[in-house]
């Protein structure tokens, strides 16, 4: 069974995932055949396996990579209290002109969709934005010197989407 939320930002960013690249918390597929995919065993809040090629907590994982074309998170980062040091430590796996790819939650969207489904909503949501504009409205200092945004959308049913170069692209 594939990821809902990856399956609906896959051709939106095919574009920018492109070349090597990781899929951070990939759950049952990766973003594209190619990507590597970094997960737990199972994951985490359905039992499912996963389709990671590389097991265990990315932050260990990430200390192996570098000069990646892109970085890929599908329903993430909103787990993490501190994003920012999250997203420095994702965009420094990445080359100059690489992209980072994110794909997050509304969560005034994404509460009321899974009542009206009868989904149990995922509790560990700690940070919440209202769209790409308000995610990026929250960079600041490093990331917001390093990281262009390329591109950004909204992702039915309640998901928006952001791609960001890193570096001035030219290396």
């Amino acid at each position: 069974m594939p990821n809902p939320e990856s399956a609906a930002v896959r051709d939106l960013v095919a574009l920018y995932t492109q070349g090597s690249g990781i899929d951070i918390g990939c759950g049952r597929e990766t973003v594209t055949p190619d990507a590597v995919g970094i997960d737990f065993p199972q994951e985490y809040n359905r039992g499912a396996q996963t389709a990671a090629t590389i097991q265990g907590p990315w932050q260990d994982i990430l200390k192996t990579l570098s000069g990646l074309d892109f970085v890929f998170s599908s329903h993430l980062l909103e787990e993490y209290p501190d994003t920012s040091e999250v997203l420095v430590r994702w965009v420094s796996v990445l080359r100059p002109g690489g992209f980072l790819i994110l794909n997050l939650p509304i969560e005034s969207k994404y509460l009321p969709y899974c009542t009206a489904h009868g989904i149990e909503p995922n509790r560990g949501h700690t940070i919440h934005w209202e769209g790409p504009d308000d995610f990026h409205s929250r960079f600041s200092g490093w990331l917001a010197e390093q990281l262009t945004l390329v591109v950004s959308g909204m992702v039915e049913p309640y998901s928006f989407f952001v791609v960001y170069q890193f570096g001035d692209g030219s290396q």
